[in-house]
């Protein structure tokens, strides 16, 4: 950024953030994942001891164990919808306090001096974005530079994902000029809103194409407005959208355009990755299988534009060790649950 371009902390409508929340909300998650994770291993033991007691073989003879036993089949339902509960809202709880910790935009340029990864994409895409804006923020982190993007003005907390950089309304065509410049990387999210193809237009005159990336969306009418605008005001023609989808596209995006020197642009999906659905199981999540996606297609970039080491992801191969061991211990506690199921339908009327 030039000197003379407005700073995060030279501003007023900055986040309200607070560490010191964000600390106590982190620890908050942690806690009761402790807990949540010790009454489950207590409940597995239950199981075990009711089923010991009652001799399955022989279901229990009198009135106060079938009854005990029938209230226990209730329980299963409620633990597991417990669990589901408590999953939800730890994850509520630790993005919650990230974003109360995450750095802001000038204090991630002033301790990283690598060139920056800018990410420019519509203020109104933020809300429905985040996983993917995270998964690939974390990645190019790493390896190639801190991914800065312009933060929405009014934002209560910074999304999770890209450092957020605030500046004043009539500034920020100036810094995103500057940082546009000075940008080892610019990848840009296609959508409906004006400015993005202002964005375009800018980085046609300021970048080498090979350094500009186009993120498709899984939103044929947002992308084809995108590209007739495009091709109206700079006369760049983009690959029309796609009528087969040859992979899986990585949560709401469908790809990326890349261009050569001449800016003629090239369409890559997403693809499927290898093992796939066992891959999803593997990494248990949504994120790994994004994080394996956008390292397939992204690093290449690594060499070609002299950014650094190759992208460090997820293996691409499922772990078969890894699969067996979570369907195991899933099978445990599910059997666990309908032998103690069918010990109640097999009591005596």
């Amino acid at each position: 950024m030039s000197e003379s371009s407005p700073t995060n902390s030279q501003l007023h409508n900055l986040p309200h953030q607070d560490r010191e929340k964000g600390l106590k909300l982190r620890l908050t998650s942690r806690t009761v994942k402790v807990i949540a994770f010790s009454i489950f291993i207590v409940y597995l033991v239950f199981i075990l001891i009711v089923l010991r007691d009652l001799n399955v073989l022989s279901i229990g003879r009198s009135g106060g164990r079938a009854a005990f036993l029938s209230a226990f089949v209730v329980i299963i339902p409620v633990v597991y919808c417990l669990l589901f509960v408590v999953r939800r809202f730890t994850k509520l709880l630790d993005d919650l306090g990230e974003r109360h910790l995450a750095p802001l935009g000038d204090q991630v340029l002033k301790y990283d001096t690598r060139a920056p990864i800018l990410f420019l994409r519509s203020f109104a895409d933020d809300r429905i974005m985040s996983m993917e804006e995270r998964e690939m923020a974390m990645l190019l982190n790493k390896d190639w530079g801190p991914v800065i993007a312009i933060g929405k003005p009014g934002d209560e907390l910074p999304p999770l994902g890209a450092s957020r950089l605030y500046v004043a309304d009539e500034d920020w065509q100036k810094v995103v000029g500057d940082l546009i410049q000075k940008a080892a990387l610019v990848i840009l999210l296609a959508g409906r809103t004006a400015g993005l193809a202002w964005e375009f237009m800018h980085c046609r005159g300021l970048v080498d194409p090979r350094r500009l990336i186009l993120l498709v969306p899984h939103n044929q009418f947002a992308y084809e407005a995108f590209r007739l605008s495009v091709e109206t005001e700079s006369g760049t023609r983009l690959p029309s959208y796609p009528s087969e989808r040859l992979g899986i596209g990585a949560g709401r995006w469908l790809g990326i355009i890349r261009f050569d020197a001449e800016w003629r642009g090239s369409l890559q999906q997403f693809p499927r990755p290898k093992g796939w659905p066992l891959t999803h199981l593997e990494l248990g999540s949504r994120g790994g299988v994004l994080r394996l996606q956008f390292q397939r297609l992204l690093a290449p970039l690594g060499s070609e534009l002299q950014l650094g080491s190759s992208l460090e992801g997820q293996s691409e191969a499922p772990n078969v060790l890894g699969i067996l061991f979570k369907v195991i211990v899933f099978s445990i506690g599910l059997l666990l649950n309908i032998v103690a199921v069918w010990a109640w339908l097999m009591m005596p009327q």
